[in-house]
This record gives C-alpha cells, sequence and structure tokens, in this order.
C-alpha cells in the first residue's frame, strides 16, 4: 500500500448522503468522503461480492412476496412498487408520495430525500392507528446490532422527518430454523421480523449529530482526519484500503504479519511504540525482549521472525516427529460445501453447510498415490445428496490409515454429518473417522516457517512456497502448476458460488456438467497440493532430523 492523495470533485447534490453511504462515514469519514468527493480507485466487485449482492435481492424480492400475500389474504390489493433504480430517486420520492395520498398500506422501496440523506425502505407498511413500520430486510440469519442498526436508524430519521409517524423499526432477517422440505418456500416461516424500535429511538439523536458532521466533511475540500479508533475492516471492509492516504508507504514484511497479531494492541502496539515496523528491522535482542506474551517469549512470534529476518526456512523438530505419527495409507481429504441464504436442498435450513463434493488422495507407504483421487460430487437431482456423500465417503475412506485435513473444517463437517438425526445410523462410523484426522494445516501453522508465507498458512499461500517445482496431478491427469493456471474456480469463495449456481432449478444440464469438471479440478488440487506439502515437509524432516 502506498500513501495516495486525490483532488476533489464538486460537491452537485444537495442531499449527497445514502443510507449506505451515511454507513459508511459512521465507519470512517475518510470512506464516505473519498467516495462522494474524489475519484479514488476501488476494486471491482467480484463474483463472490455480487453473488452476496444478487442474494440479497433475491431475499428481497421473497419478502415482498411475504407482504403481498399478507395483503391479498386480508383482502386488500398488494403493495405498491415505486421505481428502484438509484439514478431516478427523485421520481420514485414523488411515486412514493402519491401512493401515501392514495392511502397505500404497504410500499415497497419506498424513498424519501431529507435533511441532505437520501433513503430507500424496503418495506413501509401503514399499521391500523395510522402510523409506520420501516422493516429492512437483510440477506442474513440474525440481527447483527453492529451492522444493522444504523442502517435502520438513519431510515427512520428521514422518514420521521418527512412527516410520517413511524411507531415500530425492524431487521426482517431468515430464519435458520426454518427447515426446507422442498417445493415453495413457507414464507411466513422463512423470515423473522426482529423488532429493533427501541434501539433505533435511542439512536435518533446521535443520527442528527452524525448527519451534521457528514455533511460538513463532505461539503469540505480537505481531507477528513481519520480517528484513531476507525477500523478498516469493521462493521464493513473498505475498498479504499489499497489507497488510502493515511495508510503510508509500504513496509516489507510489517509487523502484523506474526500470526495472530493484533494491529494496535498488546505486543504490536509495543513494538511500533519502540518505532519498529518491519520484523526485518528487528535484532537478534529486540526480537526476544519485544516478541512475549504473558512475559515469555512467543515461539511462533519468534520463528517467523527468524525465519523472516534470516530468509531461511524453519522447521522445529517437532516436525519429524508429527510426520512419522502418520500411518498409511494416508487419505488427504478436502470438502466443497455451500451454505446458501435460501435453502436449495431439501431438509436444509438457510445457511445451513451442505457439503456436496469431496477430493481424497490416497497415498501409499511406498510412496505412490492413487490416480485419479478418489472423488464425489453431488447430483443436482439428488433428493438427499448429504446421505449418498456419507455413504461413499465411508467406503472411499475405509477403516485403517490416517485421514489429513487443512485446518479443522473437515472433522467440523463430518461432525455434523454424524450429529444431524437423519443420519443417525452413520453416526458411529462417521465419528470413527473423526478419530483417525490428523491436521496438515495446523501442522504447518505449529511445526514450519518461511517469510514467503507472510504470516499466512492457507493451503494456497504455503503450496507455492513449498512445492515450487512440484507438478501437481489432478482429475483425469490434467496437469496443473498452480491455482493461477485454474479457469472458473480457484478460491474457496468462488467454489460456494458455483455449487449455489449448479443447484438452482434453471441451471442449464450443460452449465451443470461444465461446473462440474471444474469443481472436480478445484478440490482434486487441494487435495494434490496437500500431498505436495507434505512430501515436501517429510524430506526436509528426513533431511534435518534424521530417523535414529
Amino acid at each position: 500500500m502506498s500513501s495516495s492523495t486525490f483532488a476533489p470533485k464538486p460537491l452537485t447534490n444537495p442531499a449527497p448522503l445514502t443510507k449506505s453511504k451515511y454507513v459508511h462515514g459512521v465507519q470512517c469519514p475518510l470512506y464516505v468522503w473519498l467516495e462522494v468527493r474524489t475519484d479514488a480507485p476501488r476494486p471491482q466487485t467480484d463474483a463472490f461480492t455480487q453473488a452476496l449482492f444478487d442474494a440479497g435481492d433475491e431475499v428481497g424480492e421473497y419478502a415482498r412476496k411475504r407482504w403481498d400475500a399478507r395483503e391479498v389474504a386480508a383482502g386488500r390489493p398488494p403493495g405498491t412498487r415505486v421505481t428502484d433504480d438509484p439514478r431516478l430517486h427523485g421520481q420514485a420520492v414523488r411515486e412514493t408520495a402519491d401512493a401515501l395520498a392514495a392511502g397505500a398500506r404497504v410500499i415497497h422501496e419506498a424513498a424519501f430525500t431529507e435533511g441532505g440523506v437520501r433513503v430507500r425502505v424496503d418495506v413501509l407498511e401503514r399499521l391500523d392507528d395510522g402510523t409506520f413500520a420501516l422493516h429492512e430486510v437483510k440477506s442474513t440469519g440474525d440481527y447483527d446490532k453492529n451492522k444493522h442498526l444504523a442502517d435502520v436508524a438513519v431510515q427512520a430519521w428521514v422518514v420521521r422527518r418527512a412527516g410520517l409517524r413511524v411507531s415500530k423499526a425492524d431487521v426482517v432477517h431468515l430464519n435458520k430454523a426454518y427447515e426446507w422440505p422442498g417445493g415453495d418456500y413457507d414464507l411466513e416461516a422463512l423470515f423473522v421480523e426482529h423488532d429493533a424500535t427501541a434501539d433505533v429511538d435511542a439512536k435518533q439523536a446521535e443520527v442528527t449529530k452524525k448527519v451534521a458532521e457528514l455533511l460538513d466533511v463532505l461539503r469540505c475540500d480537505a481531507q477528513p482526519i481519520v480517528p484513531v479508533d476507525t477500523k478498516c475492516t469493521s462493521p464493513y471492509g473498505c475498498p479504499y484500503q489499497d489507497v488510502c492516504p493515511t495508510r503510508g508507504e509500504d513496509v516489507e514484511h510489517p509487523i502484523s504479519e506474526l500470526p495472530n497479531c493484533k494491529r494496535g494492541q498488546g505486543m504490536h502496539k509495543a513494538v511500533t511504540e519502540a518505532g519498529v515496523h518491519s520484523l526485518l528491522e528487528l535484532g537478534d535482542e529486540d526480537a526476544e525482549r519485544l516478541l512475549v506474551m504473558n512475559k515469555s517469549l512467543h515461539t511462533r512470534w519468534y520463528n517467523t521472525w527468524k525465519a523472516t529476518k534470516t530468509g531461511e526456512r524453519v522447521v522445529v523438530p517437532e516436525c519429524a516427529d508429527w510426520v512419522r505419527s502418520l500411518t498409511y495409507p494416508i487419505y488427504h481429504l478436502d470438502f466443497e460445501t455451500t451454505s446458501p441464504p435460501l435453502p436449495l436442498v431439501p431438509g436444509t435450513r438457510p445457511f445451513e453447510r451442505v457439503p456436496l463434493q469431496y477430493s481424497i488422495h490416497v497415498e501409499h507407504e511406498d510412496g505412490t498415490i492413487e490416480v485419479p483421487n478418489r472423488a464425489f460430487f453431488a447430483d443436482a437431482n439428488d433428493p438427499d445428496p448429504r446421505r449418498s456423500l456419507i455413504e461413499q465417503l465411508l467406503a472411499d475412506l475405509g477403516e485403517t490409515g490416517t485421514i489429513l485435513q487443512w485446518s479443522s473444517y473437515e472433522a467440523s463437517t463430518i461432525r455434523m454429518l454424524a450429529e444431524n438425526p437423519k443420519y443417525r445410523t452413520y453416526a458411529a462410523r462417521l465419528m470413527a473417522l473423526i478419530d483417525r484426522i490428523e491436521d496438515l494445516g495446523k501442522a504447518i501453522d505449529d511445526y514450519v516457517y518461511d517469510k514467503d508465507f507472510h504470516g499466512r498458512w492457507s493451503v494456497k499461500v504455503v503450496h507455492p512456497v513449498l512445492a515450487k517445482d512440484s507438478s501437481v496431478v489432478v482429475h483425469e491427469d490434467t496437469p496443473v502448476l498452480s491455482y493461477d493456471d485454474l479457469d472458473g474456480c480457484a478460491k474457496g469463495d468462488q467454489a460456494a458460488i458455483m455449487l449455489i449456481e449448479y443447484l438452482r432449478r434453471e441451471t442449464t444440464e450443460e452449465r451443470r456438467a461444465a461446473i462440474r469438471e471444474e469443481m472436480l479440478t478445484y478440490c482434486g488440487m487441494d487435495t494434490q497440493a496437500m500431498v505436495d506439502v507434505l512430501r515436501v515437509v517429510r524430506g526436509e524432516c528426513d533431511t534435518r532430523y534424521p530417523a535414529s
């Protein structure tokens, strides 16, 4: 990251704040100033973020159908929907005023502009006593006060200034207890209305103050000062972090590369206050004096610093003991799952983790690897793909040999299946699998340190560092040298999105076949990467710590 400055553009809109920009300004005044007053570059919306937006739109549509069904059931017309084009906000305000004058009970995307702020209300409902309820729809499974309150509070502030009496404000989110049996969703059971009225009312004075502050910020050509307690990633990730003028110049191997190092706290604070910002700046004595927790030298921090400072990989002796404790055959296991907001597999709930795929690379004691890898990919038309996965998984993993995972995800997925009452007949055998699992990712995290890890231990970081020259073989003997060479799916979030697309009823069989091939390649890459990493680590252990 480097320091940047951006010339301010003229402020032409008399109501420059929207509810989202208000939320951004609450998080950081520079965030909203860069957003409104400059052409500062921000990352393009990636496929994962766009999928989140699309999911939010879909959830919002179902919420509107829910209110319309209520109105029709009561013998009234469905709600009025005003134009939702953000470029036509003035038109939407006029349409909202017309609908209110006509006595509409429910207005979708109701638009208001007051006090320099423009808002849209997902569902505005006229109650029997003549007051109004604001319903803010979120594609989440809970009410998150830290994320949602500012959004709803500023809406209530604007709507009240427009002359409406708001007696209720709630966040409408998905009901994680709703189990979808298949068919049409039960719209009443699908959603939960969390009454946030008390929180919203208590926030109104603060909104008045904050709106005035943010309008002053936006009317000023000078870059605003960022408060010291501002968080760049909470409650939302700021898209301007790479160009933020306050972040300073790049630092090679910053102190924050130390694992689980909390920026601005504890050891990090002590080291930076001592004038040290890079691991390369720490000498031996300073490292032993500063890299401490609870008055003792923090071993992982120290080894990370040592590997970075010397440029030489550190492999601690315990690593050899761990490698030699593994029993053959070794099963390198990786699951791919998805957790769609709206359930797509009968018998599942909103946001429930659904495993639909796995890859297993089997490594034998003589060093041979079974080709092709063992793999499962769900049939999109299978009414119970989890049962099919369980049955093949148990057959593929056998009853003996170490099962390797990367992090605890595979064990937690198996445990989740074992604890599901639907699959109680498999529970004992699934739990027996967990007893055989060892964590390769944790072993690397605990025992292996390399400057090129940059303090991160995901397989996608570790693999290219440890296995730079490996020839990777994946599905159907296709050679792939790195995740960068994969087409379509190369990251876990992309995989989850593609699995959702695969399950959707409107997806064509041709597209499903393409997704299947991409996912088999991607998941097989993960387990082949584990094979490569273990091979390299085993070799280093044999060289450094020969068996006695």
